[in-house]
């Protein structure tokens, strides 16, 4: 995992805790926490540091489900620049890409709902999140849905910066001349035929393509494409 995330800072309360004990949990609702999900054997609970004090060794703390474990970086969507970046998509043609983290481990029902809004769910993401594709009228029904939902924690563009390997970055280099220097790229696109994303690579690569193979819902390819 790579650690030059924004937002990995320490993060200021409320905590996600996992606990076992029902007498507690009762307690600690009576005292202002709230319960994100009950899985039968366990709860999860959001609380304030306040609570903490004298049950620490009853519970587990579990904070890192806060994260969302992207190969690019993680984000912390607990984190201020992380709430930021929760935008309305407006209006675009043709579709894309979307993130969803939920806000505890995953139910049934909670993504049912999330399928409801017309995305098309591309991949799981740790912790407890989805890629998703989908136009602007089912992204703007997707956000909407999230607005109101209690146990969607965050929802945002998985944007450009998101896109892109740090190693893919680093082979980016300029010639003398300012043109820029070929390398060879592992592409991974959604499996959409009305895309545009593979016009555009053929119409900058420098080589013919070495690999292109699809693997549902994906479509991969390796090629050569200026750095």
């Amino acid at each position: 995992m790579l650690l030059c995330a924004f937002g990995l800072t320490a993060t200021a309360a409320p905590h996600k805790l996992r606990i076992e004990d029902p007498v507690l949990v009762r307690q600690l609702v009576a005292q202002g926490a709230k319960v994100i999900g009950d899985y039968g054997t366990f709860s999860v609970l959001s609380a304030d540091d306040s609570l903490l004090g004298g049950i620490s060794n009853r519970v587990e703390v579990a904070d890192e489900w806060n994260l969302i474990r992207l190969n690019a970086r993680p984000i912390n969507t607990s984190a201020p620049e992380a709430k930021a970046l929760r935008k309305t998509v407006g209006a675009f043609t043709g579709k894309r890409l979307h993130l969803v983290q939920f806000a505890g481990p995953i139910k049934e029902r909670w993504l049912a709902e999330l399928k409801q809004s017309g995305v098309q769910v591309v991949s799981y993401i740790p912790e407890n999140a989805y890629l998703v594709y989908g136009d602007a009228a089912a992204l703007a029904r997707l956000q909407t849905w999230a607005g109101v939902s209690a146990f969607t924690q965050w929802e945002g563009e998985y944007g450009q910066d998101l896109k892109v390997h740090p190693k893919a970055r680093a082979l980016m280099a300029r010639k003398a001349d300012g043109t820029f220097e070929s390398a060879t790229f592992a592409i991974q696109l959604i499996a959409d035929t009305n895309s545009n994303t593979l016009a555009l690579i053929n119409s900058l690569k420098t080589a013919p393509v070495l690999v292109d193979y699809q693997m549902d819902p994906y479509r991969n390819l390796v090629v050569s494409l200026p750095s």
